[in-house]
């Protein structure tokens, strides 16, 4: 299965920095050693430019043009935020997944054709099982979160 994640954090190849960059590589390693083939698209810095690889089913591609993720990273040209989602469409036009690490791209009509599932800072190992499993579920961490989500649908 191909899946294409997106991160609003750069992905290093030789350092993790901060909890949602570990939580991710952990989960992009656990999907390579399954077998899926994963395509990591994350901001590009000055220190990570080029694509690499953590093994064979791994590919990290940091061609987004964000600011670094503290304090605005959508203080972007609207020329920028273009390249990026056209980038992100042509990716997924031959996926099978996309997991949006953070939800940090909840702009649907990018992704609308592919099943998809986002973590939301906390609890990524729940939110990995709809990509595996059940693209249509929503997978909550504890009942208060899936409470605060179900009143806001509502309203």
């Amino acid at each position: 299965m191909k899946i294409i994640v997106f991160t609003i954090n750069p992905i290093f190849p030789d350092k993790v920095t901060g909890g949602a960059s570990k939580h991710l590589y952990y989960i992009i390693k656990h999907l390579g050693s399954l077998g899926h083939q994963v395509e990591v698209m994350c901001p590009r810095t000055q220190d990570l430019d080029a694509p690499f690889s953590f093994n064979d089913k791994v590919k990290v591609y940091p061609e987004l043009n964000f600011s670094l993720p503290f304090p605005q990273p959508y203080g972007i040209s609207a020329s920028d935020l273009s390249l990026i989602t056209r980038r992100i469409s042509r990716r997924l036009q031959d996926a099978d997944r996309f997991y949006i690490h953070d939800g940090e791209w909840l702009i649907p009509d990018v992704y609308d054709h592919v099943p998809t599932a986002a973590s939301f800072r906390d609890n990524p190992p729940f939110e990995i099982i709809s990509i595996l499993n059940q693209s249509w579920a929503l997978l909550w961490g504890n009942r208060m979160r899936s409470s605060v989500f179900l009143i806001t649908l509502v309203l």
